[in-house]
């Protein structure tokens, strides 16, 4: 099924986005999800989801994807856009895509370089 483009604006730059698994911003994963976003949506893409109000462990608890990963990694909207990055609306919301202007080592690594590793607010304390 292929996935749909929603018809509303990017979040705001202070909104967090987040994306599951400790290696799931490795560069070979983002690489092959990003070509696998361009087969189905004309763009090279990385799937995120947005906490609109900054309550990570809320958003945690309401996306399966979110849920079993020890490690989750979190950007602010306004990060990936002052390094050019930007945000198309796919599938249901609070998913997004950042789009990737190409597959280049350093597009992989400035996208990277945008997201900080920490625990899963889910996984603390258990």
């Amino acid at each position: 099924m292929k996935p749909d483009i929603r018809d509303e604006q990017p979040p705001d730059d202070a909104v967090v986005v987040i994306r599951g698994g400790l290696h799931s911003l490795d560069a070979d994963r983002l690489h092959d999800t990003a070509e696998d976003a361009y087969a189905d949506l004309g763009f090279y893409g990385v799937s995120v989801f947005a906490a609109y109000d900054g309550d990570v462990r809320a958003l945690c608890e309401r996306i399966a994807r979110l849920r079993s990963p020890g490690v989750i990694w979190v950007a602010r909207v306004g990060t990936l856009r002052a390094v050019g990055f930007e945000l198309v609306p796919t599938d249901e919301e609070p998913h997004y895509d950042v789009v990737m202007p190409d597959l280049a080592g350093g597009t992989i690594a400035a996208l990277i370089g945008c997201f900080e590793a920490r625990p899963n607010p889910l996984k603390e304390g258990s």
